[in-house]
């Protein structure tokens, strides 16, 4: 879903709003400001203080969905126009062209396989065929909550092909250990077989009706880019495809179809290139945002999705997913499981992914995909500077990246980290809650380390390819016993004899290991692989903030630890990738980082009370690779980086208040002005 109009009009909407309807909302719940149309961008948002709103330090914080738009700091001013550009923010896009679907786990079928195939609607689908560990007849029935088996197949087959309906299904090709031509019907209870395939293959796409059926592709001792229409009868050969492909993805009619994907028989990555048939020839579309071959995809050809695959350059599995709007292919939010040689059924905007293969295992899951027409609301909340904000403080000695932290505001420490793009530096300086001194180095310097404890008994572990452990005694280092396994850019926290790493590259890993003051021991894993982790608390009730997934992703989760087991909490306000943490598992705060890698860096803040997270006051300076220490309500960060090459000294302290209330006014108003492109 992407925006395809014909023309655009930039609007403004003047909006005015009662102290009163603030106060009946309380300090921190939103009211609605406008909803802004689907088929819109966001450019400007300001707030017109008009005499008579009294007001005492307050913040206007304003949010798009799920998006953060800005937050206006109003500093006691009785009148006076703030406005926010939306156009250069990192974190604003236009609402209605990404990330428009979401996954969601469906039901189990009743036989874990791959290879399989899937048509019809979300429903009522079927899956046929496959290979468990030899070539499956299975047939089963879904009706959007369970599978039901059902007749089998005449001849078990792998790498099959089907399109129709629950009760009207057509089944062709496959491997029975060769290339077949098998072709069964299916009339909602039982398979009769009908003429064959002209060419027999494996592999192939397919796409159409029992009665107006499309076969394309596949492989018979090579790829082949022979295509095939039945007429309800027999099948005919048509004009080929443009190239060879196989493990492909389609989905359409006979006369409207879309492959995309697949594998041409030299390239192990997959193609990117996709065709569309009109019912006479193939015609070249545009390319997919990854190549990828052993995908699934569903739909018509106007409004196709594709899911999973393989890409040996970046990975085995993905889970990438994409929408096609009969032109291009836009990223949309993955699956929840990386999967290949799955089934697929559906529609866009409900769409089925089931079974498949993990590189080791057949799969019995289901997910579904829904598309969802957004609201996008802007809500306002008008509340007191108790959620703390950023001010400067004096600069580290050193400009650094990626270095480790830890105590307090008024006795931290940091080292390590780099201030070039290769390399690591060995530097360490105490923070005494004013400026920064330099003292005795590491024994051995690394980037992505990290750091546990206090300033006179502080902890280093690992890095950069490193298993390194260190311990500070508030003057020197010294080695003691490493970690299990090397690991940089992981999540650290805890104390210098009860310390915790997890996850970190390589990898990414959910490996996690426990510091007793003398060894580290491997305990149980975080729920999900990533690297580039905020951590924070102790060894007996931690936090993992964030991070990144295989893909390179940035995610939003969050994980609890509670010196035994991980369990998910609720997720950050966005994906955040290298988020700087500090506090304790009940008192969180995290800042900066990036969220998606053509954003570099974020100024973003975000509290964490036990339970949910909260937007606060931006960094003055926005960064990524930034350490962080002290607490909720005593925060520092120091560090980091501005650009691929602009390594900083800057430190920013983080206070935070109690909440007051607003000035006891009756009257006066705030007139909120919205500027955005309609497309209509």
């Amino acid at each position: 879903m992407q925006i395809t109009a014909s023309k655009s009009t930039i609007k403004t909407e003047e909006i005015s709003k009662t102290y009163s309807d603030f106060s009946t909302a309380g300090l921190t719940n939103s009211i609605n400001i406008l909803t802004l149309p689907v088929m819109s961008t966001l450019l400007t948002i300001g707030v017109d203080i008009e005499n008579g709103f009294a007001i005492s330090d307050s913040q206007i914080l304003l949010s798009l969905t799920d998006s953060l738009v800005s937050g206006l700091n109003l500093s006691n001013k009785r009148e006076g126009f703030y406005k926010k550009s939306l156009i250069d923010d990192p974190y604003m896009k236009a609402p209605n062209t990404d990330y428009i679907g979401v996954w969601s786990m469906g039901g189990d079928i009743n036989t874990a396989r791959r290879q399989l195939s899937g048509n019809g609607i979300r429903s009522a689908a079927l899956c046929v065929g496959g290979y468990t560990t030899s070539n499956s007849d299975d047939t089963e029935e879904y009706d959007g909550t369970s599978w039901t088996d059902s007749n089998t197949l005449n001849t078990a087959r792998f790498d099959i092909r089907s399109c129709g309906t629950q009760s009207s299904a057509l089944s062709f090709g496959g491997s029975t250990g060769s290339a077949s031509g098998v072709t069964e019907e299916y009339d909602g209870t039982s398979w009769v077989n009908s003429n064959a395939l002209n060419t027999a293959r494996f592999g192939l796409g397919g796409a159409g009706t029992q009665t107006a059926g499309l076969s394309c592709g596949g492989k018979t001792t090579t790829e082949v880019a022979t295509t095939e229409e039945y007429d309800g009868t027999s099948w005919t050969t048509v004009n080929n495809m443009l190239a060879v492909r196989r493990s492909m993805g389609t989905a359409g009619t006979q006369l409207l179809a879309l492959a995309c994907g697949g594998y041409n028989g030299s390239d192990g990555n997959g193609m990117i290139s996709s065709e569309e048939y009109n019912g006479i020839s193939w015609v070249a579309s545009n390319n997919m945002n990854l190549a990828r071959r052993r995908l699934g995809a569903c739909g018509i050809r106007s409004a196709a999705l594709n899911f999973g695959g393989l890409n040996n350059s970046i990975g085995s599995l993905l889970s990438i997913a994409e929408e096609y709007d009969d032109t291009t292919f836009v990223i949309t939010n993955s699956l929840n499981i990386c999967n290949m040689l799955m089934a697929s059924a559906g529609t866009q905007d409900a769409g089925l992914s089931v079974a498949g293969y993990d590189n080791s295992n057949n799969l019995a899951h289901s997910e579904h995909y829904d598309q969802n027409t957004p609201a996008f609301d802007i809500d306002a909340t008008l509340r007191s500077n108790g959620i703390g904000a950023w001010t400067i403080g004096n600069d580290l000695n050193s400009e650094r990246d990626n270095a480790a932290a830890c105590g307090t505001r008024t006795a931290g420490l940091t080292f390590g980290g780099r201030n070039s793009s290769s390399g690591g530096l060995t530097s360490t300086e105490e923070y005494g809650g004013t400026s920064w001194s330099a003292s005795n180095n590491l024994n051995a310097g690394h980037r992505g380390l990290g750091a546990a404890g206090t300033q006179s008994a502080g902890l280093r572990i690992g890095g950069y390819t490193s298993d390194i452990t260190e311990e500070y005694d508030g003057t020197c280092w010294t080695n003691v016993n490493t970690l299990n396994v090397a690991m940089g850019y992981a999540g650290r926290f805890g104390s210098q004899t009860a310390a915790v790493s997890t996850g970190g590259i390589t990898g990414p890993t959910a490996a996690t290991e426990e510091y007793d003051g003398t060894c580290w021991t491997v305990v149980n894993d975080l729920n999900m692989a990533k690297t580039a982790i905020g951590g924070v608390g102790t060894q007996t009730s931690g936090l993992a903030c964030g991070g990144a997934d295989s893909n390179s992703d940035a995610v939003a989760q969050t994980e609890e630890y509670d010196g035994t087991t991980w369990t998910f909490s609720n997720d950050m306000l966005m994906p955040w990738e290298r988020p700087a943490g500090c506090g304790i598992q009940t008192e969180a705060l995290c800042s900066g980082g990036r969220s998606l890698p053509e954003w570099p860096q974020l100024g973003f803040s975000s509290e964490y009370d036990g339970t949910t997270w909260s937007w606060a006051y931006d960094l003055n300076v926005g960064r990524t690779g930034l350490s962080a220490f002290g607490t909720q309500s005593l925060g520092v960060s120091s560090g980091g980086r501005f650009a691929s090459s602009s390594y900083l000294p800057t430190t920013e302290h983080y206070d935070k208040t109690t909440p007051q209330n607003l000035d006891q006014v009756s009257s006066g108003s705030l007139t909120f002005k919205v500027k955005y492109i309609e497309y209509v």
